[in-house]
């Protein structure tokens, strides 16, 4: 069922993504100055590392986290490359890490190997949100998805993500409720991010619906529930630009 979402409620759960293969200063700048709107601020920008200390400059003084990517797209970065990318994230100011699980290496049956990388991004930032990009549509089966998950938040990951919008398929109804499913059944304070290919209200409300039914409305705040998108932000306030 497609029902209309208030704006003020979608705003604040958006982490506002810029992650192109040639990002720019000016682009940065120019996305940061798109976080604070009549309907309120986006809960972060998505960044490449190397642009954290700029936008950090930007957003002084505005409720808007840093959040950036490691092990993107791809997932195949070695475990000391992470790990360097992640310390010098943390110095420059991040406020989230969003890393791509290695989930090829997890589909191959180098399921310890793979959960070692994520293992030592959370002990490595204890205090940092950590978003893990699950790559779900690469997942052929549902209790892939399923078991990955649980593997994950035994980890105590702060957020599970659909994707990194890099592949074929990005997120989807049915992977985001095998993720669900999995926090209500191991009542796991982890929340789910739902990224790539979403770029309208009405796919938000499918959404938003789905996580309503399975966890409650209550549960749907940043701390738990996170859309990521380049586009939606832009799209919101042309649909409501009269309004």
């Amino acid at each position: 069922m497609i029902f209309f979402i208030n704006p003020s409620k979608v705003i604040p759960l958006i982490d506002l993504t810029s992650l192109p293969p040639e990002e720019t200063k000016e682009n940065i700048k120019s996305l940061c100055a798109q976080t604070e709107t009549r309907f309120g601020s986006v809960a972060s920008v998505c960044i490449w590392p190397a642009f954290i200390k700029l936008a950090k400059s930007d957003l002084k003084g505005k409720k808007v986290s840093i959040a950036t990517v490691l092990n993107f797209p791809k997932g195949e970065e070695s475990e000391e490359s992470v790990l360097k990318n992640l310390q010098k994230a943390i110095k420059e100011g991040a406020d989230e890490i969003d890393v791509v699980f290695p989930y090829k290496k997890w589909l191959e049956g180098n399921k310890d190997e793979a959960l070692s990388l994520i293992q030592m991004c959370r002990e490595k930032a204890p205090k940092k949100i950590l978003k893990v990009i699950m790559e779900t549509g690469e997942m052929k089966r549902t209790l892939q998805i399923m078991e990955a998950a649980k593997a994950l938040l035994e980890l105590k990951v702060d957020f599970l993500k659909t994707s990194t919008g890099k592949t074929e398929i990005g997120a989807t109804l049915e992977a985001a409720n095998a993720l669900l499913d999995v926090l209500a059944e191991t009542k796991s304070d982890a929340g789910i991010k739902i990224s790539g290919g979403i770029q309208t209200m009405e796919q938000v409300s499918q959404y938003v619906a789905l996580a309503e039914n399975v966890m409650g409305k209550d549960w749907l705040t940043p701390n738990h529930f996170r859309i990521g998108a380049s586009s939606l932000l832009h799209n919101i306030l042309m649909l409501n630009q009269k309004a």
